[in-house]
């Protein structure tokens, strides 16, 4: 699970992260949501499907043949593949609707990343300097969710037609690929 907060300048104005070293938080994901701007790239590597999430109906690369496997997981939590679904790429940063109803830069707590203290000897980094200004590091990240997002207003308004449309069924996997315990939930195309 997740615990998204905001970054706020005042209150964490001397906080900061230590990036991560891999994706070994994805190990249990067998799908993640996908924009629609990722499909050329994604589509060479993963199955896409469809999934009802939280959020709605989402486009998904689905990332193992087995429910609650990541089959593009390597060794030390390297990926394994070509392509990193930007979902996956933005962790810890992720959007979150800020205190104005507009989104702002959020952080994933439970992600073990967060520092009140960091240590730049240990290659952590701190999300304002010294002036109080945003770093530039947090600055690549609040333009990329902010693209992200901008992106997934398209993806959710395509995705939601194909709902309507009523074209999307039920996806059933071989068993030699799923070993009888297929990802769960996901939809595809119907192509009759």
């Amino acid at each position: 699970m997740s615990d998204i907060r905001a970054i706020d300048k005042t209150a964490h104005c001397d906080m900061g992260f230590a990036p991560s070293s891999g994706f070994l938080h994805t190990r249990a994901l067998d799908r993640v949501s996908l924009l629609i701007a990722e499909i050329p790239l994604a589509l060479m590597i993963y199955p896409l499907a469809f999934s009802q999430e939280r959020e709605g109906l989402q486009l998904v690369a689905v990332l193992g043949g087995r429910a609650g496997q990541n089959d593009c997981l390597g060794e030390g939590g390297q990926w394994r593949v070509g392509y990193v679904p930007s979902l996956l790429r933005a962790w810890p940063f992720s959007p979150v609707e800020g205190s104005n109803g507009k989104p702002e830069v959020g952080f994933d707590h439970d992600s073990g990343l967060w520092r009140d203290k960091p240590d730049p000897v240990r290659g952590e980094k701190r999300f304002f300097d010294l002036g109080g200004d945003k770093t530039e590091l947090l600055k690549k990240a609040e333009k990329f969710l902010r693209s992200c997002l901008t992106n997934k207003a398209i993806t959710d308004a395509a995705v939601a037609e194909l709902g309507k449309a009523g074209v999307l069924m039920p996806w059933r996997f071989p068993d030699a690929i799923s070993d009888g315990t297929p990802p769960e939930g996901l939809l595809c195309v119907d192509q009759k």
